[in-house]
């Protein structure tokens, strides 16, 4: 198993595009922006929320399929695009779409690179 350094770097782009993307700041955003109420603003961030519940059993299929780092760069990849693009896009419903196509990610993969006795250390490196 591959020590936490070698892999910092990409935990370290994954964490400038996505990671830094708190739910309240995405609240905030789309309440100036597009001027949601805070009930259709709470019910699009509870779909997100949904979906990433339901699709982390999946990424642990297309782990076991294609490699833990692969899975990780090819999902966290296309995520961060569509965080990028939700902030560009002109209309709400526009930019919910592409939150609710960023949902799927693969956040809790990421751990299983490690070795289980280090994977407590390792996310209080990778979180902070």
């Amino acid at each position: 198993m591959p020590s936490c350094s070698a892999y910092r770097p990409l935990f370290v782009l994954d964490s400038a595009g996505g990671g830094l993307a708190l739910n309240s700041i995405l609240v905030l955003y789309l309440y100036l922006r597009f001027h949601l109420s805070a009930g259709a603003t709470g019910a699009a961030l509870a779909a997100v929320a949904v979906l990433a519940a339901i699709t982390q059993p999946l990424s642990a299929r297309l782990a076991t399929r294609v490699g833990l780092v692969r899975t990780i760069v090819f999902t966290h990849l296309p995520a961060n695009i569509c965080l990028i693009v939700a902030g560009l896009v002109p209309t709400a419903p526009v930019a919910i779409g592409f939150l609710l196509l960023r949902a799927p990610d693969t956040g809790g993969v990421v751990l299983n690179v490690f070795y289980k006795h280090s994977r407590v250390k390792q996310y209080l490196i990778i979180a902070s």
